[in-house]
């Protein structure tokens, strides 16, 4: 994989062969592969951060929502929690405080690919009761994420005279799984029993928001903005002139950019 400084140099050589050979009012196009596009991607958004909580409390019931940064820029990230009955009592499963520790982007068939990794400290995801009785409150299953991770698949999109970085797809990876907790006596366990398809079903509702979210999120038009700002330094020649990118296409192969220099 080439590093940062052989993508500029590139696009550089390329302007310098265009000038050689072309009229000002002519384009000419670079083709990048997506290992290349990566490495340059990697320092517009390395810096990602997911953080994922809906569970209220805190100073006067407020804590930390959960939100999506990307190149230097955060947005909330809704993600309601979904409330379900059981025995006359009203229960919800809550995002407990989930910060990413990493992020890697790496280069895939036809895409850029975000990991990012979490940390796993304690369950994920813990029920708690909203009304009623709350029989089951001390029973419920809580939920624990194995090797928990998002990614996000992107593909290279013409944004405000630069390139930016369309999701095409977000999903949760890792495994997602009710545990109920050392309880003893028959009880405990038959009320434990009687909560998991509820967690259950909340982990597939909760892979549902959390990929329709994050792919919504990054697409709108602030971030996408943003991105493409984020590239601008990279796709650049110095004295050679400004330099505005009119198109980009990519297929299974690489990226192409088409571009022509502004005075």
């Amino acid at each position: 994989m080439r590093g940062v400084g052989a993508v500029i140099g590139r696009f550089a050589a390329a302007v310098v062969a265009w000038l050689a050979t072309s009229g000002v009012a002519q384009a000419a196009e670079l083709r990048l592969s997506f290992a290349e596009l990566a490495t340059v991607a990697q320092k517009v958004v390395g810096d990602a951060k997911i953080y994922l909580n809906n569970k209220p409390g805190g100073f006067l019931g407020l804590a930390p929502q959960s939100s999506v940064t990307l190149a230097g820029k955060q947005a909330p990230l809704p993600l309601p929690a979904s409330t379900f009955p059981i025995l006359d009592s009203r229960y919800a499963y809550y995002v407990t405080d989930i910060s990413s520790a990493a992020v890697r982007v790496s280069a895939e068939t036809g895409v850029l690919r975000i990991t990012v990794a979490f940390e796993s400290d304690g369950p994920e995801l813990v029920g708690a009761c909203v009304s009623g009785p709350c029989r089951l409150a001390n029973a419920m299953p809580q939920v624990e994420w194995t090797d928990p991770t998002v990614t996000v698949d992107l593909v290279p999109v013409l944004v405000a005279g630069s390139v930016s970085l369309e999701v095409k797809s977000a999903r949760l990876g890792g495994v997602l799984a009710p545990v109920c907790r050392n309880e003893s006596g028959v009880i405990s366990t038959s009320l434990c029993n009687l909560s998991l398809p509820f967690a259950r079903s909340t982990i597939q509702r909760l892979r549902k928001e959390v990929d329709a979210t994050l792919k919504a999120k990054i697409n709108e038009p602030a971030m996408q903005t943003t991105i493409a700002n984020g590239f601008k330094p990279y796709l650049s020649v110095g004295s050679l002139g400004s330099i505005e990118i009119q198109k980009v296409t990519s297929d299974a192969r690489g990226v192409t950019i088409l571009f022509r220099i502004i005075s």
